[in-house]
């Protein structure tokens, strides 16, 4: 397995503007990632061949960094460089996981107020691997992610219908397909 290679990363960011709840923003990861099978799978070697192996779900906790003690333009270099660290982690796909989260906590919005103060603002910084997502997942994954977070929000049962086949259905149908 040829591991490091950050050409495989699917860096992403979602701006939140107002009040965050992270508790409810990280359950809602964490129904996803027990949802999809192939974002809990790792990739091990045995005799030359890679095999894959998926790991049981557990509590999604982002790495979350206060930057609201900054000013600009210490700000945007603060959040350029994290983007950019994020984007150019390389995963280990033997260990896990293939997706990470980076909550950066900024500066309240002067020009906006909720409630008569100012309003909130975080960017979410989301990677995945190439080998457990691609373009069109990121969409699938953004729109589950925030239904799972109003269902979180407001002690709802999450309404998702079950997923007909997993990742690793796909690719042994495709694999024996092709043998």
């Amino acid at each position: 397995l040829r591991e490091g290679n950050v050409a495989y990363n699917l860096p992403f960011a979602l701006k939140i503007q107002g009040g965050l709840d992270i508790g409810a923003a990280q359950k809602a990861f964490e129904s996803m990632v027990r949802r999809h099978e192939v974002l809990r799978t790792v990739y091990v070697e045995q005799e030359g061949r890679a095999y894959q192996k998926v790991l049981p779900s557990k509590p999604w906790v982002f790495d979350i960094e206060d930057l609201t003690y900054l000013k600009e333009p210490a700000l945007s270099k603060a959040v350029s460089d994290r983007v950019d660290r994020e984007a150019r982690r390389p995963f280990s796909l033997e260990h896990g996981p293939v997706i990470r989260t980076h909550l950066l906590h900024l500066p309240d919005l002067e020009s906006e107020t909720v409630k008569g103060r100012a309003a909130e603002q975080y960017l979410l910084l989301i990677t995945m691997h190439h080998i457990a997502a691609d373009g069109f997942s990121l969409k699938v994954i953004t729109d589950e992610i925030s239904r799972a977070y109003e269902a979180e929000i407001h002690e709802a049962k999450l309404a998702l219908p079950e997923l007909p086949i997993q990742y690793a259905d796909f690719a042994h149908w495709q694999k024996d397909l092709f043998d």
